[in-house]
């Protein structure tokens, strides 16, 4: 993982004792602060559990390299053996940290330090962190360099979400908008639909009010029509009867 960081740096080396003495190391703050479990908190290790790691866990008699699981971090470790000197280069980082990228970390930060003729010439008979202030710029500078180049990486799938989150809200408010019109598109449609249903309930009751007041007058008409007829027809009659001295 590309993105992993690196919490800090150390060089050691045995003595004739057998102990490991640390000659110089580094160590920043992570941005994010330490690493989290279900106990709480978890810190990097110290440069004395490191010291103690290498003692207990790494085999510095012949070169080498591998890695140490830790809690919330992992540790890479190189053993380096040149002209008789055997120095242990310890690199501590995040969980994501890849064996390659480590063992490439160690690898340049080995080549920085040899490339001093004055530090190689100290390092096989150096104290306990007697070459400190020499080392400790150097490997603050290595750490440095790598964790800002690890966090382009985080730096642009930050923008690359924040980019896709802000995609996901537009979608949702015209979404949400949409919704809004289309509810109200209802609520006028369902107001129109009850203002028809009122028309059209006051259209039947006046066509019903008209039709019974047709029915009347044409009731009436009829009444006046067949009272005319009858009132002819008498008179015709009377008059028939009159001519012919019937009456």
């Amino acid at each position: 993982m590309s993105g992993s960081r690196i919490s800090s740096l150390v060089l050691s080396r045995p003595s004739v004792s057998g102990q490991i003495l640390p000659i110089g190391s580094a160590r920043v703050d992570l941005p994010s602060g330490e690493a989290a479990n279900i106990f709480g908190p978890v810190f990097p290790p110290s440069d004395e559990e490191i010291t103690r790691l290498i003692r207990t866990r790494v085999r510095t008699h012949f070169a080498n390299d591998g890695k140490i699981e830790l809690d919330g971090f992992v540790l890479f470790y190189a053993v380096v053996i040149d002209q008789g000197s055997t120095l242990i280069y310890t690199v501590v980082g995040e969980p994501g940290l890849s064996r390659d990228n480590a063992n490439r970390f160690l690898e340049a930060s080995a080549r920085v330090i040899t490339s001093s003729t004055q530090l190689s010439m100290l390092l096989n008979e150096a104290g306990e962190y007697e070459l400190q202030p020499q080392i400790q710029p150097i490997f603050l500078q290595s750490i440095k360099e790598h964790n800002s180049r690890a966090a382009a990486p985080q730096d642009s799938r930050i923008t690359a979400l924040r980019a896709q989150v802000n995609d996901v809200r537009s979608v949702m408010a015209d979404n949400v908008e949409r919704i809004m019109e289309r509810g109200e598109r209802l609520d006028n449609m369902a107001l129109r639909s009850e203002e028809l249903q009122a028309t059209s309930a006051s259209f039947k009751s006046t066509a019903r009010r008209v039709q019974r007041h047709f029915c009347h007058q044409n009731a009436k008409w009829t009444i006046i029509s067949v009272a005319i007829l009858l009132a002819l027809t008498t008179l015709i009659t009377l008059l028939i009867l009159h001519h012919n001295n019937v009456i």
